[in-house]
């Protein structure tokens, strides 16, 4: 038995409660409970019987009275003693003659425990613990406390494949500790997968036409996996098909299973084979076609001079009008890198009726196999190889590398030309859709695409200058429709400007530069500029250029043969474009196509030549804001923009138009994505 004893620390609380409630105390001995002394006798004092509280811990506990509690006084105790948890109503009786009875109740209260769960858990991992194999899988709670056992479990023991919740019922004392509480576990039993490695179509290379149903079927199912039944897998006609099989298996335990379908052939006769799978492989690819036709190298060739001296004056009407701007220049440096590859590709091309000759001839003298045919003409070495529906020929012209493939299913033509250790051009095109990519001397990398949809093109240019790490970065947006061709794309004209956007639009009927518009940044202030022809400019009939600057002008510029060069306003008032230029006349490069009949071949010119900007905020105001700036330089009252309304209402509604497609578009292909889709030299050419 344990009797009670006050600690320390209860003593201490003790005597500061007697100091603080002496009063009441007193008033408590006295009247609780003294009784039956008859008259004269004394009452108890300072006699204390008080509750506790203790957590079980398997040992007794018990209430006694103390304080001043007479030596030889009597003390009767009722239920006052406990060791299991619950509240017990205890009794003190204190008697001694001479004084009057004292009756004290208090309660021992015993708490329930809470058993240590710390160390129990669920004996499962992870998800993937298990995975279906016709066997039980189980789960179980280990680490339990002592005094706790598993009553039972609900959902612990399955075979099949799926999600589980196992719960456990616990035996425990009930009387002394609380509940001990096991979470439910979510557990799972994994699909597994069949094995297919085995599984292929009884189809290797092409049946011929004879009166006869020819059959193609699956061979290699794994136990378990059965075809339900076929379709398009028997035929009699020539023609190619696509087989595909429906499948029966155990969906519940095993994982989606697919076999890809079957194309397959059945060829009339031998004698045109080699002819149409030679001309699948070496169809040209035609960039230009997705372009107007005024922007062809034929239509956009300029025979006039490049190098105009501006030092005198310049007549604007002999300017050229078929100039391209930085924007547009991105295309066709694309372009005409594809053009050198392109002209490898249609001399190979015009040896195409060799090439069938040469493989209609091991057809012939071959029938059962003639899926891989190698041959070295005078001038080349090509090879064709058969894979199923997918068609490939290599070859090999001088130090040149061409690549062909050609997929029967999707009807897609690619080509790789390796001109060079570091010069590469890879297509990929279908009836109205082409892809290049281009590597030129491991110093420019870019990526263009086509797309054609009814009357209208989409397209889009990534072009990379330098090494993966350091290089300059230009992502475009083209869209061809009925009328205009525009494209928008961040190629800046000095390195300090940060631009959003930089759009040019073109006339479709003639190829020609309508206008541009930029939003760029300039010390974190915006601004908003559109370029203009100086020969749209009305009022402005010759130009001269002194390359000196002025103002933030890097040239000083002279019109209508006048002696003063042209001076500009500034935007003024209180903002922070207060002292930038409402507009001005600048030299800017331009690019025009040369045709070099030495080479038989076109390249780009840069040149510059006048054009005016006008910031967009000024347009309305320019006529009125240039004459007066420079009425004594050279202008005339009639000074004026000179667009027509449609030109001027689609320029000036383009560019929000495609802004959000382009910011869209333009981070979506890397350096890297660009170097895998070009890949390597194939192994054949080792």
């Amino acid at each position: 038995m344990k009797k009670f004893l006050l600690s320390t620390t209860i003593f201490k609380l003790l005597v500061v409660l007697f100091t603080v409630t002496a009063s009441a105390f007193l008033l408590f001995a006295c009247d609780n409970g003294n009784s039956g002394g008859g008259s004269g006798a004394e009452n108890f004092t300072n006699i204390v019987f008080i509750d506790q509280t203790f957590d079980y811990d398997g040992q007794e506990h018990e209430l006694l009275v103390y304080g001043n509690v007479p030596s030889d006084a009597n003390v009767v105790y009722e239920n006052n003693k406990g060791t299991n948890a619950g509240t017990y109503t205890a009794k003190a009786t204190v008697s001694k003659e001479g004084y009057n009875t004292l009756v004290l109740n208090a309660t021992l209260k015993i708490n329930k425990i809470n058993y240590d769960m710390s160390s129990a858990s669920w004996n499962y991992t992870s998800a993937s613990a298990f995975k279906y194999n016709g066997s039980t899988y189980s789960v179980q709670v280990v680490g339990l406390p002592q005094g706790v056992t598993v009553n039972r479990y609900n959902d612990n023991s399955k075979i099949n494949a799926g999600s589980y919740t196992a719960s456990v019922v616990l035996n425990y004392d009930t009387v002394n500790h609380n509940a001990p509480v096991m979470p439910n576990l979510s557990w799972s039993i994994a699909k597994a997968d069949y094995d297919m490695t085995n599984v292929k179509w009884s189809y290797t290379t092409p049946f011929y036409c004879n009166g006869q149903q020819k059959e193609v079927t699956l061979s290699g199912l794994p136990n378990g996996v059965y075809v339900i039944s076929y379709i398009n897998n028997k035929y009699t006609e020539a023609g190619t098909y696509t087989a595909s099989a429906i499948l029966s298996y155990d969906t519940v335990n095993y994982n989606t299973i697919t076999v890809e379908s079957c194309v397959w052939r059945i060829l009339p006769n031998i004698s045109g084979i080699a002819s149409g799978i030679v001309n699948s492989l070496m169809k040209v690819p035609d960039p230009w076609s997705f372009l107007p036709d005024s922007f062809s190298l034929e239509n956009k060739a300029y025979t006039g001079n490049t190098e105009i001296d501006f030092t005198s004056f310049v007549s604007v009407s002999s300017l050229p009008r078929v100039v391209m701007g930085k924007q547009m220049n991105v295309v066709y440096s694309a372009l005409l890198y594809t053009e050198k590859a392109l002209k490898v590709i249609r001399y190979i091309h015009g040896s195409a009726n060799i090439i069938t000759d040469f493989y209609q001839s091991y057809i012939n003298a071959n029938t059962e196999d003639y899926s891989s045919y190698e041959k070295e003409t005078d001038n080349f070495t090509f090879k064709i190889v058969l894979e199923n529906s997918d068609y490939f020929m290599f070859v090999s012209y001088k130090s040149v590398s061409l690549e062909f493939s050609y997929n029967e299913q999707s009807k897609k033509c690619y080509g790789r030309v390796q001109l060079t250790d570091s010069t590469v051009v890879k297509y990929e095109m279908a009836e109205d859709d082409l892809t290049i990519g281009i590597s030129v001397l491991n110093i420019a990398l870019m990526k263009l695409h086509f797309e054609r949809d009814g009357e209208l093109v989409n397209g889009y240019l990534y072009e990379y200058y330098g090494t993966e790490s350091k290089n300059l970065k230009t992502s475009a947006l083209i869209k061809v429709g009925n009328n205009y061709t525009s494209i928008i794309a961040n190629k800046r004209e000095t390195d300090d400007l940060i631009i959003e956007g930089y759009m040019e639009v073109y006339k479709n009927s003639t190829g020609n530069l309508v206008g541009a518009e930029v939003k760029e940044s300039v010390k974190s202030v915006k601004y908003e500029t559109s370029w203009f022809n100086i020969w749209n400019v009305i009022g402005i009939n010759s130009v001269k250029a002194e390359n000196e600057v002025n103002g933030d002008n890097l040239n000083t510029i002279y019109i209508n043969g006048n002696a003063s060069p042209i001076k500009t306003k500034l935007v003024g008032g209180l903002s922070l474009k207060a002292l930038s230029r409402r507009f001005d006349i600048e030299m800017k490069d331009v690019y025009v196509i040369k045709y070099d009949a030495s080479t038989e071949s076109y390249d780009k010119v840069k040149m510059s030549i006048p054009m005016l900007f006008v910031q967009n905020s000024f347009i309305d105001s320019f006529s009125e804001d240039f004459y007066n700036a420079n009425k004594n330089t050279g202008a005339v009252s009639t000074t004026a923009i000179s667009m027509n309304s449609a030109d001027k209402t689609f320029m000036f509604a383009e560019y929000s138009a495609l802004i959000d497609e382009y910011l869209e578009m333009k981070e979506q292909v890397t350096y890297q994505s660009i170097k895998d889709y070009l890949g390597e030299r194939n192994e054949y050419f080792n």
